[in-house]
């Protein structure tokens, strides 16, 4: 099972879902935080987001940018560099962003509906229902990113959240774009089609001032936040495709190393990874880059994690452990047949999220008929039926 959350231990930071990679041929030891032969070149984090020339010196701070006037009277702005004692070279965690788009580009994907019958009788009218679901907006959105409208498939200058898409070029002309008859597949394998899906442009941001563009309040012609938010979604979004056999994604951006793990025992294994977030600097746009250790459960069984749980030093009820299970991402391991010419079997088909935990076999009821007033346990059903004499 994978994405499974380990309890924090105290003084301990509560770790994100992550799904383990499959290979443990590397034990990467948690001192060497930094510089494995694993670990992507430094360089690589300081993604060219244009073709905008690097700013080598500090610029005079442009008019149009509001700077609040207790950094004024703090002197937080410096207008140029030291001029006495000795230079020193220093080593940080920052990567100088060597390049910034001209123009940031966000749009609105609106609510996403879906026609879907009520039954299966034919004169079941279909109702719209509004899907909210991340695990199904997800599969959604790849299916868009697919289709030709918005030219997004061969492309890493664009990221989304799932209901905004930003992007340092203009995706179409006009105020929409409505993709029509957008076919995805469900996690039940079923293929679904969403009529219509209408994509509006909401935002052309001018990046033209460099580390300004990232400070100051915001107004008709500057939203700082939303820019900082949108590069570092694009930044990730150019990481992980780069290194997509690498790296595992956890948020918006964290990454961890499949093959940076140790295993501290308790079922436990120590991740490694990095912690990026666009900066505004002196003079440049900065990418901040820190080091990051989670801890988190090995691939394991839900029926084992259920019982690892409620034995030591754990103890946790079944309604602690349907809290740490529900929304975590799980893969149905055994084959399932093939009916209605669905492959249940393939890979994308194989994860499911869990919504909630049901009672036990013998607890469920079942009755046969509206006189069976006292109904039947299932487990006693199954082992009166076809074990009698050999089950418990």
């Amino acid at each position: 099972m994978g994405g499974t959350r380990a309890p924090p231990q105290p003084g301990a930071t509560a770790p994100t879902s992550f799904t383990h990679g499959a290979s443990r041929t590397v034990h990467a030891p948690l001192t060497n935080l930094l510089g494995s032969a694993r670990d992507p070149p430094l360089e690589e984090w300081a993604v060219l987001l244009g073709n905008t020339q690097p700013v080598n010196s500090v610029s005079q701070l442009p008019a149009d940018v509001h700077i609040p006037q207790p950094d004024k009277d703090a002197g937080n702005l410096r207008t140029g560099y030291g001029s006495g004692g000795s230079g020193t070279n220093i080593v940080t965690n920052y990567v100088a962003v060597n390049a910034m788009p001209n123009e940031l580009f966000e749009y609105r994907v609106e609510p996403i509906k879906a026609l879907e019958k009520q039954s299966d009788k034919e004169d079941s009218v279909p109702k719209e229902r509004e899907i909210s679901r991340r695990s199904e907006k997800r599969r959604i959105f790849e299916a868009l990113r697919l289709r030709p409208e918005l030219g997004l498939s061969n492309s890493q200058d664009w990221a989304t959240d799932l209901d905004s898409i930003w992007s340092i070029r203009r995706l179409f002309t006009g105020d929409f774009c409505d993709i029509q008859d957008l076919t995805y597949v469900k996690q039940s394998g079923r293929e679904a089609s969403l009529p219509l899906l209408t994509v509006k442009f909401r935002h052309r941001l001018s990046l033209g001032h460099g580390t300004y563009d990232l400070i100051g309040e915001r107004n008709d012609n500057r939203e700082p936040l939303l820019v900082i938010k949108a590069l570092n979604a694009i930044i990730s979004h150019a990481v992980c495709q780069r290194n997509a056999t690498d790296l595992h994604q956890v948020g918006v951006n964290r990454f961890f190393l499949k093959a940076g793990w140790k295993d501290i025992g308790t079922g436990l294994l120590a991740h490694r990874g990095y912690f990026t977030s666009i900066r505004p600097g002196t003079d440049r746009v900065l990418l901040n880059v820190n080091t990051a250790t989670s801890a988190f459960f090995e691939p394991i069984l839900v029926s084992d994690f259920i019982k690892t749980m409620r034995e030591k030093p754990y103890h946790k009820n079944d309604k602690d452990i349907e809290k740490m299970l529900r929304g975590v991402t799980v893969r149905i391991t055994y084959d399932r047949p093939v009916t209605d010419g669905i492959n249940r079997n393939a890979e994308e088909n194989r994860r499911k999220v869990i919504a909630g935990l049901g009672l036990s076999v013998s607890q469920q009821k079942f009755y046969t008929d509206e006189s069976d007033a006292r109904g039947t346990f299932v487990w006693d059903f199954y082992r009166s039926s076809y074990c009698p004499r050999t089950c418990g």
